[in-house]
């Protein structure tokens, strides 16, 4: 079976729990859910692995902490605030491609409603790293049907 490890670097992020119950409840497959800390504490939550770090070391080394104890062959990082999609593991294991990042549609979300929002505006289909290694919307792309 191919499992999916969901990375989550978390610095006292309030809807952690949240995010974590919405991946427990609407993954399909085999997955594990790793949790770095940067300088907090959590509710622990059943079935779920948590890195803590006293000092705050910043999300690249959050990512990289939890990524070198995942078991899955792949790796999905979210952020703490995040609703997925009902059996999103699975869609993207379908859609996958050797060598492959992929970005899933994004959507706009009122996290203390946990619901879509904003259904009007268009979804977030593509984007690109600009060169301070930030991700940017490509307004262009995503106007495009």
């Amino acid at each position: 079976m191919e499992s999916v490890s969901v990375i989550i670097p978390s610095r006292k992020e309030r809807f952690l729990n949240q995010t974590i119950f919405d991946v427990q409840k609407k993954f399909g497959g085999d997955y594990e859910i790793i949790v770095t800390l940067d300088e907090g504490w959590a509710q622990p939550v059943a079935g779920v692995t948590y890195i803590y770090n006293k000092e705050a070391k910043g999300m690249r080394t959050a990512i990289n902490q939890a990524v070198a104890i995942a078991k899955g062959k792949y790796i999905m990082k979210l952020d703490a605030h995040c609703m997925v999609d009902e059996g999103i593991d699975e869609k993207l294991k379908v859609a996958h491609q050797e060598n492959w990042v992929q970005t899933p549609r994004r959507k706009r979300f009122d996290p203390y409603k946990w619901e879509l929002t904003d259904l009007e505006s268009p979804d977030v289909d593509y984007m690109f790293v600009g060169a301070s290694f930030k991700g940017h919307k490509d307004n262009a792309k995503n106007r495009d049907p």
